[in-house]
């Protein structure tokens, strides 16, 4: 027979109560001919719903999906599969309550249609209405970054690590880690923080991250912020000789003894707060001291020593006393020995006498070299372009008015071959993941020859220097930590030429973790609730432990030691099971443990329920006893017991009876049990009454029984009262009521006999009722059955399926729909704006064309109206279309300038405007300066920009606007000309400061155009401006009013607005700007605090930071607006944090090679430009000295610098008072101006900005 389903035909037998010869009458029937429908309906039919979920509910992980099936005749349920999507899910029930676990996580994100399908005795599939879910599962990990602190920071005492972290449902928590590890517990708020005291870490580097998560356990880990935990601990230093109050003479030792809780790195020793010789970095710590070369009289040692993170510690001083002597003293400064020398070269000695050095004759290879210098400083020009390459040797000798000389010791310097070589990784590539023993190499190439190429390891030698190619050296990675490392080649000539390449590569973790069972005890009988728990290590972390039962998950996953899970064993059958635990590390190794062998006992007791005789029965003569039972495991026995006693042998086969001769036992009332026991000997009863009664004969007339309501051949619907009449000839006990051969409702035991018939839960069609009534001795009689008809009232499933909601239209389309129903869709009626859109459709699939040209242009709704036979309507959602059938919109927009009229002449900053037009509406207006977009697009009326015409050049310009409409139509207005007065300053003009407080101001060229108003005599040594072009001069210190301590302000035009700022108090040197208009003010002297105040001169903060001899004696911000660059007339550059109030370490990478810092500018790529007196020095982003500038033929003394913002800047000369301009890559010239007073302090630059 083959039903609505999915079955074949096949031959079943039916089970009813009819007689034997009448049950084949219908297997024959059936096996030879097709059912026709009075089959069917005299069958019955099932009434199949999914119970859970419920239609429109969202599902997400494993879930579960239910179904009841409602019985109606003398059908049986077979089986009930399910269905997602159309297909099979999972294996068909076959025993009530229906339902199969479904994990939702294969099934993509959106909407899912569930269904059941109950085969029925007859093979007959009966499907249940469709059920529409919305899978939902998060797999999207959480982002996370790192806030605080900031890579490459130095850190000390308790620091602030912070993160924000963002996820598409939301953050349920953030774990911070140090160096892999947790640090502190995970924090469940935002925002996201941990307290760390560094102080507890040690001295080093040290790797910060961030672990967010959601709650789908999905991860998200930050990029690593690499931070720096300090030595703070200064070294002890005590002088050792000579003593103090000693007299010295000639050469003599001076010695001390230093220690430091890390290592000294070197101990300076001073003569009169004087370096007296080079830094001594290996102990015991001396220097020899030529005592002829000291003033007579007394003077004082001391040592200074230093350790690796820049901490001094200077002894106590020693007092000596120096005799007469005669000859004068001389040492070369400059250039040092062994350096290596190119271009022009100033060589230099320092010369002194106790009376007076008249003259220093330097030296070439024992040649003269220049005149003799006759004043202080003692220097002369060398060009070492003429020399050949190689070794020279440079001296001094020294001449007082007596003739007595000196002679230096002799400097050595090399003339090199200064072309480096080229260097290219060739293996590994760049990005590469790499394990195991891996060869790295390299192609290298020189001018001259390459003498060697040595491998590093993140910084370190990797092997010994390779000297013949091809170059290469072999890396056991498995030596490495896990995690990213940089490979470099460097290669090198005979000049110690240098060329470098790297490239980064992953070394990955593949170490899997160790995990062993700890509980049970393998061989271990268990019962009830059971912890299973295991131990777990792995080189890098254990990131979770899945504990299993033979073979499947057992519990979720345990991320955290003690790794443990609860197993109720009730829930496993008896016998004997397996566990164990698969540990899994943050690299996804995962390490199995040995598996554990556990006994579950069956301590489940059989069920058992007596079947005869019914419990109230009164019985006579031989009756069978009989019972069903059954067992989780097995029932080995049921035995039935009288009155407590045992009756018969125990039955050890089902079925399980026994039979009873009730003449046996008295008369009256008796019990009769069952007990069951299985294997395990569990044992269940159940007990049953009856009444032996061997006497009279008993009743065997049945009851009459007859249907009042319904009368047969009726219509009914919703609720029904169904009643009959019923007598005996002794008396009725009850009257059960059926439909469709299956009880209805509970037994009426009292008359008026009657039940309520709900029919909506019924198919609609024809249905049988009919009455059976019962009396006291279970003599049964059945009425005539009554047929009725129930009316369909289930309204179809309408759907639109095109066009989608939303959607645009126009001409001819198929506007379409699906439509469902129970007992069939007679047509589907399409609606346009609620009026019909064209005739009903009554086949599927329904559609209907839509001629939208007859629509008027705008929005409509279009609905479907889903009919079936018994005239019940249901109605789609609505559908929202646009139509759009008119012409597109060419119509340009109109725009004229408003502002400012053509011929003005404008200054400052101004504000230019538009009026626009448009058919249909204006979008936006954008402005344009000579052809230039100027600012953004102004999208609303009224349309303007401001326009600042400081950073267009003086002269006439051209403006002009562009309005643009929704359809992308553009019009131009007609240009307006207008001039830029350059009254004030503009973009590259160059101000000089003076040490007598005055700053002139000079065009972009270098030509004069005047002095700015004084303000005051203070020295003026830097100059700054702000974003808005006001101009900024430190004043250091004067004699008249107002006085130093001073930080004058002008505005564009040059206009003094007054002092800027207060509470200084160590002289304002040098000004810098952030992002936000804040002012920054170094000081020159004492302490060096740098001032940052808002734009209106309010104080917000004082940096108390690290100084050298000279305060913080220019500053400058670096571009990523924390760094603060500044220099202390020392040989270094420093740098302190403003953003966390950090002191960081020197910037340089090696001294710098002049004298003494001053003047410094932060480049855009992360590097400085300084002052250095002799020269001026370039330093890329990493602190490598780059790049050299000087004035050829001139003595170099430089003083101040400044960027014009064009890859150029200015430089000022003390020595010689003229100004040069060079090209910041290539180190040119490209002009030069005289202020023509003198020795300039300083040079300031008005920024060209993009």
């Amino acid at each position: 027979m083959r039903g609505p389903g999915v079955s074949n035909p096949r031959t079943e037998t039916l089970h009813a109560r009819m007689t034997r010869s009448a049950a084949l009458a219908v297997v024959l029937a059936w096996t030879w001919a097709s059912p026709p429908p009075a089959l069917a309906q005299l069958v019955g039919s099932l009434v199949v719903t999914v119970t859970f979920p419920t239609s429109g509910s969202t599902v997400g992980g494993t879930t579960h999906v239910d179904a009841s099936v409602s019985i109606i005749g003398l059908l049986t349920v077979q089986r009930v599969q399910f269905q997602l999507d159309g297909a099979n899910l999972g294996a068909a029930d076959s025993g009530a309550p229906y339902s199969i676990p479904w994990n939702t996580v294969p099934a993509s994100n959106g909407t899912h249609t569930l269904r059941a399908v109950a085969q029925d005795v007859l093979g007959v599939w009966w499907p249940s209405p469709e059920v529409t879910v919305t899978v939902f599962n998060d797999k999207t990990p959480p982002t996370v970054v790192m806030t605080s602190p900031t890579s490459g920071a130095t850190v000390t005492g308790p620091v602030t690590v912070s993160a924000n972290a963002s996820d598409n449902v939301g953050v349920v928590g953030v774990q911070f880690q140090l160096d892999g590890a947790a640090l502190g517990a995970e924090d469940t708020t935002a925002p996201y923080a941990v307290t760390w005291n560094a102080a507890t870490a040690t001295i080093g580097t040290h790797t910060l991250r961030a672990v967010a998560r959601d709650a789908a356990n999905n991860v998200g880990t930050s990029t690593s912020v690499t931070v720096t935990v300090p030595d703070t601990a200064a070294p002890t230093v005590a002088m050792t000789s000579p003593a103090s109050g000693a007299t010295v003479t000639g050469s003599v030792t001076v010695s001390a003894n230093a220690s430091d809780n890390v290592g000294v790195v070197g101990v300076q020793f001073q003569l009169d707060g004087a370096a007296l010789g080079a830094e001594d970095t290996t102990p015991p710590y001396a220097v020899t001291w030529n005592t002829a070369t000291a003033t007579v009289g007394t003077h004082t040692l001391r040592a200074i020593a230093r350790d690796a993170a820049s901490n001094t510690a200077t002894s106590a001083s020693v007092s000596v006393a120096v005799p007469d002597t005669a000859a004068p003293t001389v040492a070369i400064t400059s250039p040092a020995s062994g350096a290596t020398v190119t271009g022009s070269v100033t060589v230099s000695a320092d010369a002194s006498d106790n009376v007076a050095v008249v003259g220093v004759q330097f030296q070439l290879d024992g040649a003269a070299l220049g005149a003799e210098d006759t004043t202080a400083p003692y220097a002369v020009t060398w060009n070492a372009a003429t020399a050949t390459i190689g070794t020279h040797t440079l001296r001094a000798v020294a001449r007082d008015a007596a003739n007595n000389t000196g002679t230096s010791a002799s400097v050595s310097v090399t003339v090199p071959d200064t072309a480096a070589p080229t260097v290219t990784m060739t293996s590994p590539a760049s990005g590469a993941t790499v394990t195991g023993s891996v060869t790295v190499s390299a192609n290298a190439s020189d001018n001259v020859a390459v003498v060697g190429v040595q491998f590093q390891l993140d910084g370190a030698a990797l092997g010994v220097e390779d000297t013949t190619a091809p170059y290469a050296v072999s890396w056991d990675t498995t030596t490495a930590a896990p995690g990213t490392h940089i490979l470099r080649a460097v290669a090198r000539d005979a000049a110690n030429n240098t060329g470098t390449a790297s490239v980064t590569v992953t070394v990955p973790d593949t170490a899997a973790p160790t995990v062993g069972m700890t509980s049970p005890a393998s061989g271990a009988t268990v019962t009830g609730s059971v912890t299973v728990s295991a131990n777990a290590s792995d080189n890098v972390g254990v990131v979770g432990v899945q504990f299993q039962l033979d073979g499947a998950g057992l519990g979720a996953e345990d991320t955290t030691a003690p790794y443990s899970v609860t197993w109720d064993t009730a829930t496993a059958a008896p016998g004997t099971h397996t566990l164990r635990a698969i540990a899994r590390d943050a690299a996804n190794n995962t390490g199995t443990s040995t598996s554990v062998t556990v006994t579950v006992s069956d301590t489940v007791a059989p069920t058992v329920a007596m079947t005869s005789p019914a419990s109230g029965a009164t019985v006579t003569g031989s009756v069978t006893v009989s019972a069903n039972a059954s067992d989780n495991v097995g029932v080995v026995g049921v035995q039935f017991q009288l009155d407590g006693a045992a009756l018969g042998a125990e039955d050890t086969a089902a079925p399980y009876a026994v039979g009873w001769d009730t003449t046996t036992a008295a008369a009256g009332t008796h019990t009769l049990r069952a007990v069951a026991r299985d294997a395990a000997n569990n044992t269940a009863s159940a007990a049953v009454t009856v009444t032996v009664s061997n006497g009279a004969p008993p009743d065997t007339t049945a009851p009459t029984v007859a249907m009042t309501s319904p009368a047969s051949g009726s219509t009914v619907s919703g609720p029904v009262a169904v009643s009959a009449n019923a007598s005996d000839d002794v008396a009725v006990v009850g009257v059960q009521f059926q439909l469709d051969g299956a009880a209805l409702g509970a037994e009426d035991t009292t008359a008026p006999y009657s039940v309520s018939w709900d029919t909506t839960s019924a198919v609609p069609g024809s249905h049988t009722l009919r009455a059976i009534a019962r009396d006291a001795a279970n003599n049964t009689a059945t009425s005539a059955a009554v047929t009725v008809t129930v009316r369909d009232v289930m309204p179809p499933t309408v759907a639109m399926t095109s066009p989608s909601s939303g959607a645009t239209v126009s001409g001819g389309i198929t506007v379409t729909a699906n439509a469902s129903d129970l007992g069939g869709v007679a047509g589907v009626q399409f609606q346009l704006d609620g009026g019909a859109l064209g005739a009903e459709d009554t086949a599927a699939p329904y559609s209907v064309t839509w001629d939208t040209a007859t629509a008027a242009d705008g929005s409509h709704s279009l609905r479907a109206v889903a009919r079936d036979g018994a005239g019940n309507t249901s109605t789609s959602a609505s559908v929202a279309v646009t139509v759009s059938n008119s012409a597109p919109d060419t119509t340009a927009p109109t725009v004229s300038l408003s502002s400012p009229a053509s011929g003005a002449t404008v200054t400052g900053t101004i504000t230019v405007t538009a009026d626009a037009s448009d058919n249909v509406g204006v979008a936006g207006v954008r402005f344009q300066l000579d052809g230039a977009s100027l600012g953004a697009e102004d999208t609303t009326a009224p349309y303007s920009v401001s326009w600042n015409t400081s950073t267009a050049t003086a002269g006439t310009h051209t403006l002009s606007a562009i309005a643009r409409d929704a359809a992308n139509n553009t019009g131009t207005s007609a240009a307006v000309t207008v001039t830029v007065s350059n009254n004030g300053f503009g973009p590259g003009d160059v101000f000089v400061a003076l040490l007598g407080g005055t700053v002139q101001w000079h065009n972009a060229d270098g030509s004069f155009r005047q002095n700015l108003p004084a303000y005051g005599n203070g020295q003026i040594s830097s100059l700054g401006f702000d974003s808005a072009g006001n101009l900024y001069a430190p004043n250091w210190y004067g004699t008249i009013a107002p006085p130093g301590n001073t930080v004058a302000r002008f505005d564009p035009s040059g206009n003094l607005l007054g002092a800027f700022g207060s509470g200084y108090n160590a002289n304002p040197g040098s000004v810098t700007f952030d992002a936000q208009g804040n002012v920054y003010v170094g000081q020159s002297d004492g302490t060096g605090d740098i001032l940052k105040f808002d734009p209106a001169g309010n104080l917000l903060a004082t940096f108390d930071v690290a100084v050298g001899s000279k305060g913080t004696d220019h500053i400058d911000l670096g571009p990523d607006g924390c760094t603060m660059f500044y220099t202390s007339r020392t040989k270094d550059v420093y740098r302190y944090n403003v953003c966390t109030n950090t002191q960081l370490p020197f910037f340089n990478t090696q001294p710098l090679p002049g004298y003494e810092a001053y003047h410094m500018r932060a480049l855009p790529d992360g590097g400085v430009l300084v002052a250095d007196t002799s020269v001026i020095v370039r330093l890329d982003s990493s602190g490598n000295q780059i790049q050299t500038y000087f004035a050829p033929g001139e003595n170099n003394y430089w003083g101040g610098v400044d960027l014009v913002g064009d890859g150029t800047f200015w430089g000022s000369n003390a020595s010689t008072g003229n100004i040069f301009k060079f090209d910041l890559q290539s180190g040119a010239i490209l002009g030069s101006f005289n202020p023509g007073t003198g020795s300039p302090a300083g040079v300031g630059v008005k920024p060209i900005r993009p």
